[in-house]
């Protein structure tokens, strides 16, 4: 399952190399509702924030497991590890200017009493991209899960270790090579999703 990331590190440097220049001061940003009136699920004013900087940061509220209590997880990712309590914000997009190649961002964060945090710095990754290219690119999902499970421990820390985990900074992602995504941090409950809540009518 990652004995592709190597290439998709690669892949996403060439991809944000040949790609073209953008207008500095943009962000993006959305609530992540419940994915469902039953539990597991999280508070709708859940939200994710993506700016042109490569910085995408996220603060989830209400988290409740299966039986509809409040979940609180351990702390291992201070120690830049995961134990698979971890719930993941997966963020998925892809840049127009460079055949649509798609990317995913896998953002863990541990759980306090319903509530977390989750973040990851790409500036590196899009510092690759020279001035003068196109460097648009579109959201089009996101997603909360989790949580991740022990079996999965192994190939998402190798995920998360590539996009910095040891020094802090706490993601990865992967890149659609041709042949969709194996992303090794997509398991556990779905329970949010990027949008809006809809009120019921009077």
């Amino acid at each position: 399952m990652t004995k592709n990331l190597g290439i998709a590190l690669s892949a996403l440097a060439l991809l944000v190399m040949s790609t073209g220049a953008a207008v500095a001061g943009t962000k993006w940003q959305t609530n992540i509702v419940p994915e469902s009136d039953t539990d597991p699920t999280l508070y709708e004013k859940s939200k994710i924030s993506f700016s042109d900087k490569g910085k995408v940061k996220a603060t989830i509220q209400g988290i409740t497991d299966n039986a509809g209590m409040i979940v609180t997880t351990d702390t291992s990712i201070k120690n830049h590890t995961i134990t698979g309590d971890e719930y993941f914000v997966i963020l998925e997009g892809f840049f127009p200017g460079v055949s649509n190649i798609a990317f995913q961002f896998n953002l863990p964060f541990e759980v306090k009493e319903g509530k977390g945090r989750a973040k990851f710095d790409a500036t590196g990754l899009f510092g690759l991209i020279p001035g003068g290219a196109h460097r648009a690119s579109a959201m089009t999902s996101v997603k909360v899960v989790g949580p991740l499970g022990v079996a999965n421990i192994d190939d998402c820390q190798t995920n998360l270790l590539a996009g910095g985990l040891a020094v802090g900074n706490n993601g990865g992602f992967v890149v659609d090579l041709g042949g969709g995504f194996v992303n090794p941090c997509d398991f556990g409950d779905l329970i949010g999703v990027g949008g809006v809540l809809i009120p019921i009518l009077p």
